[in-house]
Order: structure tokens, then sequence, then C-alpha cells
């Protein structure tokens, strides 16, 4: 088996690629059945996109029927993209570029199908409970960094379902990429290495171009996974 590296990622070719796929298949599905145990949250659970839940936002969604199956499904596509972003780390991660979108496009998404002011409302929920372990046990979440983090990308995400609420999410990433680059401090990232050197829409163009010149070549490509 061929193994070409790219800045954008990692392409295999070759006689042994379908097995290698078969084995992450494998892999994949026996993350998911240990359904929530290694979870973040809006997406970023491993391997389930489960939304974790805080005490308030639940007792939020039991007052506003119908409105959690609405967030659990931004968290779903959120968690999708984030983890397209992330080149294969399932639900992306928490302090870096997958992470920092999975947040802004989770509150696009809600903005656009329960209004703007709900998304606002929810994602400040989310983020207000108590942390019960590690160094800042005790401490309400909102004042870690972490979580500054979060609600500085939901409020790019909530502004771009006023500005502009018919973006794909390969559209939404294109934007936040420039954002990020821009560095005009409406997105934060605290891990800035996690950074891509491009957009989706860029690097899907090179696979495309890659997998064509490997094709004339004679190889054979492992098959795309299908989300």
């Amino acid at each position: 088996m061929e193994v070409l590296d790219f800045s954008w990622g990692t392409v295999y070719v070759g006689n042994d690629a379908q097995s290698m796929f078969s084995q992450l298949q494998k892999t994949m599905s026996s993350n998911s059945e240990k359904d929530n145990e290694e979870e973040d949250c809006c997406g970023g659970s491993i391997a389930s996109y489960r939304h974790k839940e805080s005490p308030k936002e639940t007792d939020y969604y039991r007052a506003n029927k119908g409105t959690k199956n609405v967030v659990n499904e931004a968290a779903y596509e959120a968690g999708m993209l984030a983890t397209t972003v992330g080149g294969g780390d399932i639900g992306g991660d928490n302090d870096g570029y997958s992470g920092a979108i999975r947040h802004a496009y989770w509150m696009y998404l809600i903005a656009i199908s329960l209004g703007p002011e709900r998304a606002e409302t929810i994602g400040l929920l989310h983020e207000d409970f108590i942390i019960t372990r590690g160094k800042y046990k005790g401490m309400n979440n909102i004042y870690s960094e972490d979580s500054k983090m979060d609600m500085i990308n939901n409020a790019w995400g909530i502004n771009m379902a006023r500005e502009n609420p018919n973006l794909t999410d390969v559209e939404f990433e294109e934007l936040f990429y420039r954002a990020v680059q821009s560095q005009n401090g409406t997105i934060k990232i605290i891990d800035t290495k996690t950074v891509p050197k491009s957009t989706l829409k860029e690097r899907f163009k090179s696979l495309e171009k890659t997998k064509e010149r490997l094709r004339a070549n004679g190889h054979r490509m492992m098959p795309s996974i299908k989300w």
C-alpha cells in the first residue's frame, strides 16, 4: 500500500487500501458503542455526536417542548462538520479549529430553526454549570477559557445566521476560515496550531485532482467514507 501525505491529510492507495478501510469502519462502529463515555458537547462526543446538556439547559428543554430535537439535530450536523475539518478527528477537538467551528455551526443551525434570541439563550445555558472534576472543580464553567472561546464562536455563528441563513456547510466553513485568517477578533481559537492551511472547498478540489492523477497512473483508490 502506498501512503501519500499532503498538508490537508493522507491518501492511501494500493491493494491493501480496502482492508484498511474495512478496519476503520469496524473501529468507528466500536467507538460508537461506547455511548457517551468520552464527550465534549454539541456534536463533540466521540463517534456518537450526542449533545451533552447542562442542568439548566435540560430545564429549558422541559419547559420548551420540541426544542431539544432541533438542538440535537444541529449538534449532529455540527459534529459532522467538525469531523470533516478535523481530518477524521471524530467530533472535532475542544480548543482548536474544529471545536470552534463546531460551536459556531451549531449555533448557526439553531438560530435558523429557532431564531437568534433562542439560540443565544441555549448557548448561554449550555455553558452555565459547575465544573465537578479537574483543576477547575467547583468553578462555574462560564469563567473557563474553553467556555469563553465557545461563547465568542457561538456569537459568530448566530450573527452569520442573521446575515446569511442559506449557507451550505462548506460555504459556512469558507466564511469561518476567512474570518479566522482576518484575525479581527470575532472568532477565538486557543490552539492556533490546529488551523488548517486552506478551506474545505480548496482541499476538496486538491483531493479530486490527486484522485484523477492516481487513477491515470493505474492506482486503486480507497473508497470514500460515507457519513
